[in-house]
């Protein structure tokens, strides 16, 4: 069951108009509906949808740009049918604002070692910041997976 209320934190609002919260609202799935990602405050409680994390990246000229990267359940490839369920999810439920400009699956998503997901230094690295400077390795569960940012990948 999604969310009602969006919390809104400074350091993760994800939508332009800062009217989204973060990774933990946008993190599970309808099991009704495999493959349709939902905002709710129960992160991964789904069988289908094992994570998010979503960023809102500030660009020139007053423009944005926010991915959305997911791990699905083993065995499920993001496709275009999943995307647009995902976009027509939140469109439908929340608003337009909620869409992400892209959809990257990912094998899996950065956290620390307590488990708190990485929404800041990966902002940041994909703004062009560099791993070492953005996030310390030896305080993160999965190091390795700030790679992909750094190639730059997630914002094309």
């Amino acid at each position: 069951m999604p969310s009602s209320a969006a919390s809104s934190r400074e350091d993760q609002c994800v939508t332009p108009s800062r009217a989204g919260g973060g990774s933990a609202e946008a993190a599970a799935q309808d099991p009704a509906d495999p493959g349709v990602l939902i905002l709710s405050r129960f992160a991964g409680a789904a069988s289908y949808f094992d994570d998010a994390l979503i960023v809102n990246l500030d660009l020139p000229g007053g423009k944005f740009f926010m991915p959305l990267f997911v791990r699905l359940a083993d065995g499920l490839e993001l496709d275009a049918r999943i995307e647009d369920k995902i976009r027509d999810r939140l469109r439908r439920e929340y608003t337009p604002r909620h869409v992400p400009d892209r959809i990257v699956q990912l094998a899996e998503i950065p956290v620390t070692l307590t488990g708190k997901k990485l929404e800041v230094p990966v902002r940041k690295i994909l703004l062009g910041t560099p791993v070492a400077d953005a996030a310390d390795p030896d305080a993160l569960a999965n190091p390795e997976v700030l790679a992909y940012f750094a190639a730059g990948k997630g914002t094309a």
